[in-house]
């Protein structure tokens, strides 16, 4: 047996309750991104791994993201390959400029893994992802062995 007058929601309630999902969710969505994203984002994400530490580079300028004026412009021109070539290769002989300390460091540490007087002269790199930086980085590391005479 109710009573014959209307009910309503208690706002309050409700506001407390929406509130609560709206921290609730996105947390929830934070945090399985965090734990579900297996990218490489820094030297504490491989200091756990059994995979020696050969040395780690800094990101030189900026990102080029693509803007939907650039997108609305078609067609899209293609760099010249020189002009390719000359975005890649930035270690120069005599500069000390942070990249090219990286990749000298990258270079010791390459040198002191495969033994001092070994003949090897391949090193592999690999990467599921295109676009990672394999190419920028064995462009850049032969350089700089072709600099040192080696």
């Amino acid at each position: 047996m109710g009573s014959n007058t209307p009910t309503s929601p208690v706002r309050r309630n409700v506001f407390l309750l929406a509130f609560l999902i709206g921290l609730v969710i996105p947390a929830a969505v934070i945090i399985i991104r965090e734990n579900m994203n297996t990218t490489i984002r820094g030297r504490k994400d491989v200091e756990g791994l059994t995979v020696p530490f050969i040395g780690e580079l800094p990101q030189v300028g900026k990102r080029r993201r693509m803007s939907w004026s650039k997108l609305l412009d078609l067609p899209f021109k293609k760099p010249d390959k020189e002009e390719e070539e000359k975005k890649e290769v930035l270690v120069e002989p005599n500069n000390r400029n942070v990249i090219n300390e990286a990749f000298r460091v990258i270079r010791s540490n390459v040198e002191l893994m495969l033994g001092a007087g070994t003949d090897k002269k391949v090193i592999m790199m690999s990467s599921m992802n295109a676009g990672s930086g394999k190419t920028f980085v064995a462009v850049n590391l032969s350089a700089c062995f072709a600099i040192k005479g080696k």
